[in-house]
């Protein structure tokens, strides 16, 4: 309500709180949350309110006003229920945004009857208002603890992969009698590949051909080592001086290493100068 009544002081004051005040405070919200269309009811007030304060007549001021009270009713209302909401629950609403941009690539991995729930996740962003908030929480709920499972079911097999494959390179090890503490343990790796989030990275990480080609290859060298001849001290037949024997090329180690369908076949020195 205004103390003046005069209709001018009435007419000037009503301009002014739309001007100064609604536009100014509906337009900076808006600017807060331009990329969310839940805002939109505040974009149909403001241009309500800028078609009325360009009416410079009174008495068509308040002819207007009064015309499309209902029109504006509803839209404050609407307007009452946002603005609560942007200082309520805009937190809320911004972390379950967040969640779905940071898990896009990994709800293709969700079981098919959680999809259509991960989908509603995603259209949040743009979803027009009414906005019920606790629908979108229980749903981020729900699909975080799926997708907990799947990194968790993902982070057990490449723990089992690393365990298998250094069983094997040990295997190797001993068959080629050498000790088996030369393969290093791979619990410092697997702990690493297991950190990623994304769940298409930690299918990716189920792959240890990495770890098996380095460990291998240090099999190999202490093979080649373990095999290569003593130089044989020898005496200059004319002088009875010892002279310096040359260093004897090693030999050619045979040695295979093999992990599931992988062959390191090393039966040549060219093969293995190759190969290190």
């Amino acid at each position: 309500s205004f103390s003046s009544t005069d209709s001018t002081q009435i007419f000037n004051n009503a301009q002014e709180h739309l001007d100064k005040k609604l536009i100014g405070n509906y337009e900076a919200m808006i600017n807060d949350n331009r990329r969310y269309n839940f805002i939109n009811p505040l974009r149909q007030a403001v241009e309500l309110f800028h078609k009325w304060v360009q009416i410079r007549d009174a008495h068509r001021f308040f002819t207007t006003v009064i015309d499309e009270v209902d029109e504006a009713s509803k839209i404050f209302d609407t307007c009452k229920e946002v603005i609560e909401f942007v200082h309520d629950q805009l937190d809320k609403f911004k972390d379950i945004v967040r969640f779905a941009d940071e898990n896009r690539e990994n709800f293709s991995f969700l079981p098919e009857d959680q999809k259509e729930l991960a989908a509603e996740l995603k259209a949040l962003e743009s979803k027009e208002w009414p906005i019920r908030i606790k629908h979108y929480i229980d749903a981020k709920k729900e699909i975080s603890k799926s997708l907990d499972a799947v990194r968790g079911q993902y982070r057990e097999e490449i723990k089992r992969e690393y365990e298998k494959t250094y069983e094997v390179l040990c295997q190797n090890a001993v068959d080629e009698g050498l000790d088996k503490s030369l393969v290093a343990e791979p619990v410092a790796v697997y702990s690493t590949k297991c950190l990623a989030g994304s769940i298409l990275a930690l299918r990716n990480n189920l792959d240890t051909n990495e770890y098996f080609q380095r460990e291998a290859a240090k099999l190999v060298a202490a093979k080649r080592e373990k095999e290569t001849p003593e130089p044989v001290p020898s005496t200059d037949p004319a002088t009875g001086t010892p002279s310096t024997p040359a260093t004897p090329k090693p030999y050619p180690v045979a040695c295979t290493m093999t992990l599931d369908i992988r062959v390191i076949g090393l039966d040549s020195e060219a093969a293995v100068d190759k190969y290190l």
